[in-house]
């Protein structure tokens, strides 16, 4: 029997001012967002269908009831709660971008703006450890066995094995935590907000306090002992003895911008200090503090590694790295990447890449100085709800590999 439904010119324009008022309510647009999100784009058409059919077949007197059914169906749809860290380059990526990265050895850490911290083995391609940690500023190996870390209030020992805490150390008194460098294992620098460089051990004792005076942007210390910071009165400082209270010299800044990054690296036995501003990335003698060369990339400069324990620094822009030689400024060469980059590291074999749409990419650097093989990284695991409960599972990484020359 065929059943065959009149058209009725009200009806369908009761059905169009309920479309309306459903995105004049945003209950359009969150239901539709919902929908995508959990890929159900098919379902979503026969809802439509349904709903459609449904509305032709009854009066106009019950638009509201429609219209509180619908928006209750859709509210009861669950949002997809899983963090998904490093998102395939192909899919939609809905992983947190990745904030800090670490290599030792074989080794790599990366941590999220979701809270995630991913520890892997990148020569066994594998997962070893994949914790909740809350959002962390920044991460470092202080060696095989152990990682720190610190987030905007606390300093933490992580056991790279398990992820497990190893301990952890309150700092709020000292403002928020802004930076973290090691120089050994009894002296792990951190630098503050409220302008003070804490030494920590690891034991998780303060084994000295220095104040600034201005936020610190950064603060390491050189191997002759010397400590150097930079802080957010746009001014490298350098402080010699044992209590550093001291300023020896301080070198100030004029070119407009804040300082990103400062570190120190040894080039034909001479450790020089390293420091970015905008598109420039400046050289100072440690010893006489004057400025030596000055390196020019092609655009704001989001962090800087020096690579192959040579005269060749790394320095990423925010969707490329480009690679220059540090004696006389010369670009060697230059990577692109689809996405903004956020941080970088490298290690005698690999430059690590971070990006904001939650991918690490892997320049293998093992041909021809700079290789032109860029590895993603793509990870999907439910993490451990808590940093003590470390997830013991082994993912399996999908790796794809692209020619970028």
């Amino acid at each position: 029997m065929n059943f065959t439904v009149p058209f009725d010119e009200h009806l369908f324009f009761d059905l169009v001012g309920l479309v309306n008022f459903l995105k004049a309510t945003g209950l359009w647009g969150r239901a539709t967002q919902r929908l995508n999100s959990l890929g159900l784009k098919i379902l979503r058409k026969i809802a439509k269908f349904i709903g459609c059919s449904f509305l032709f077949t009854c009066c106009s007197s019950c638009t509201l009831f429609f219209t509180t059914t619908i928006a209750s169906i859709f509210f009861f749809i669950p949002f997809d709660t899983s963090p998904a860290i490093g998102k395939s380059l192909m899919s939609d990526a809905s992983g947190g971008a990745i904030l800090a990265i670490s290599s030792f050895e074989s080794k790599l850490a990366s941590a999220s703006t979701l809270g995630d911290l991913v520890i892997w083995d990148s020569q066994s391609e594998q997962i070893k450890v994949s914790v909740n940690s809350g959002i962390l500023v920044d991460l470092k190996y202080l060696n095989k066995t152990k990682l720190v870390s610190i987030n905007r209030d606390s300093f933490m020992l992580i056991h790279t094995h398990d992820g497990c805490l190893i301990l952890e150390l309150n700092l709020t008194q000292f403002g928020s935590l802004n930076s973290l460098n090691i120089y050994n294992s009894e002296n792990i620098i951190i630098g503050t907000s409220g302008g003070s460089i804490l030494f920590v051990n690891s034991t998780g004792n303060i084994t000295a306090l220095v104040h600034n005076g201005a936020s610190l942007i950064s603060a390491l210390q050189l191997t002759n002992g010397d400590l150097v910071s930079a802080d957010a009165q746009k001014e490298i400082k350098i402080r010699k003895g044992q209590s550093y209270e001291r300023v020896n010299r301080a070198i100030g800044i004029d070119e407009l911008g804040a300082i990103k990054k400062l570190d120190a690296y040894f080039i034909l036995e001479i450790e020089y200090i390293f420091y970015c501003v905008g598109i420039n990335l400046y050289v100072i003698d440690s010893f006489s503090g004057q400025m030596v060369n000055t390196i020019t990339a092609i655009s704001n400069i989001v962090s800087f590694k020096f690579f192959f324990n040579s005269s060749t620094v790394v320095v990423a822009n925010s969707r490329s790295v480009s690679y220059f030689n540090v004696t006389d400024g010369a670009l060697l060469n230059e990577t692109k990447f689809d996405s903004e980059i956020l941080c970088l590291d490298t290690n005698s074999e690999s430059i690590f890449v971070g990006e904001g749409n939650g991918n690490v990419k892997v320049v293998d650097a093992n041909q021809d100085s700079v290789s032109c093989l860029i590895t993603t990284i793509s990870v999907q695991g439910i993490v451990s709800n808590n940093l003590n409960r470390a997830s013991h599972s082994t993912y399996k990484l999908q790796l794809e590999v692209y020619n970028k020359f």
